[in-house]
């Protein structure tokens, strides 16, 4: 009697399909391990809206000042460093009133300011450049606003330079501020905060800036 012995092979389809699931596993989770490991950069909006004096110091009684000076933020990590000036980097010799409307006129003039007011930048004419004597339609109005980049655990920075302008003696800081910011990566998702700026300098006056952050 003969014994015949069945050896049952296995299909070559299936597990080629197994290991093609495989890869695609080993591949979609590389992909997910890189996506997780790369920093993601938002766009911040940085929108300077106020100065509000509650004490000006420019002499015995006198409680008004003619200002210029500019507004400063930057990320030094990337390299940014964003600007809006307002006058004529203490060169121009002229004032006007704040708010004014005539940007293509007094646009390099200081700007009139006294305690207690809140004088919004949206509604004096500011330059992106801080070049002195440069063209007056260099200044326009609404122009507050500048944009940042900005990555988790990237330190922000904020400056305030403004001073008085006098025509006989140096010119007076009038309200220095500075500060420095950082957000996690779920904070900068949804971003809309407004950091407190601390005095930097000593001043003739005591100022506070209105300042807001946006992610956009």
């Amino acid at each position: 009697m003969f014994r015949f012995t069945l050896i049952k092979r296995l299909p070559k389809k299936p597990m080629l399909a197994v290991a093609l699931v495989a890869v695609a596993l080993l591949a979609a989770g590389g992909r997910a391990a890189t996506h997780a490991d790369a920093a993601s950069t938002y766009t911040i909006e940085v929108s300077w809206d106020y100065v509000h004096w509650s004490a000006i110091d420019d002499g015995i009684s006198d409680h008004t000042a003619e200002v210029f000076g500019t507004l400063q933020a930057g990320n030094a990590a990337l390299g940014q460093h964003q600007f809006r000036m307002m006058g004529n980097a203490g060169k121009g010799t002229c004032s006007a009133q704040w708010p004014d409307y005539s940007a293509n006129l007094v646009g390099p003039c200081n700007k009139k300011v006294d305690v207690g007011p809140y004088y919004y930048f949206a509604k004096t004419p500011l330059s992106a450049s801080t070049s002195a004597n440069q063209p007056a339609g260099n200044y326009t109005l609404q122009n507050n606003k500048v944009y940042l980049q900005a990555v988790a655990g990237q330190s922000l920075t904020f400056i305030v330079n403004l001073s008085d302008y006098d025509a006989t003696s140096a010119n007076d800081p009038m309200c220095q501020l500075g500060g420095s910011v950082s957000f996690t990566d779920a904070q900068l998702q949804t971003l809309n905060a407004n950091p407190t700026l601390q005095p930097n300098t000593s001043s003739n006056g005591t100022c506070t800036v209105g300042l807001h952050l946006r992610r956009v």
